[in-house]
């Protein structure tokens, strides 16, 4: 029950500061490319690429437009389909006894497109479309683009420090749950 109830707080605590950091974070250049068991797709428009300049000067026609393109810049769905993949390279570890084909094929579903689909829709209700073109404006600059590249970083460092965190919580539970007779 203790090693349970440690790995819930660690886990709740992990994906809290995941989605936190998820929707103001990207992958950063200087991140390691997936492996060909990682497969991810994407068509992100990379800070000062020909892409992103182009993104620019649609912005304002179209404010789901606007938000996939902030969606890009920030490099939002290239980090949570890294998130997944680690999420199955953790599956294929403790699943050893199920083949490789099968991880492969699985991780080719995973579809940054897909996910920017589902998000597009949130940003639009707790953004307006002044919002949306200011932080696009904001990725774009140079600060911007230095918070997308250490984000990755933080995020980790700080998903770290959060499942200590969340461990420590979790035995404090158990033990306080122990010492009132509950098992």
């Amino acid at each position: 029950m203790k090693k349970g109830l440690t790995v819930v707080f660690a886990l709740i605590f992990a994906f809290a500061m995941a989605q936190a950091q998820y929707y103001e974070s990207g992958k950063s250049a200087t991140t390691p490319a997936p492996t060909p068991s990682q497969p991810v797709s994407t068509s992100a428009a990379k800070p000062g690429t020909a892409d992103a300049k182009a993104a620019k000067t649609t912005t304002g026609v179209d404010k789901t437009a606007d938000i996939k393109t902030l969606l890009s810049l920030t490099r939002a769905g290239e980090l949570a389909v890294q998130m997944m993949q680690e999420m199955l390279n953790s599956y294929r570890k403790s699943l050893p006894q199920v083949p490789e084909k099968f991880w492969l094929g699985f991780a080719k579903k995973i579809k940054t497109e897909d996910l920017v689909n589902m998000l597009a829709p949130i940003y639009d209700r707790h953004l307006t479309h002044t919002d949306v073109s200011s932080l696009i404006e904001f990725f774009q600059s140079p600060l911007g683009q230095k918070l997308v590249s250490v984000q990755p970083e933080i995020m980790k460092e700080s998903m770290q420090v959060g499942q200590a965190w969340g461990e420590k919580i979790g035995n404090e539970v158990v033990a306080e749950l122990q010492k009132q007779g509950y098992r």
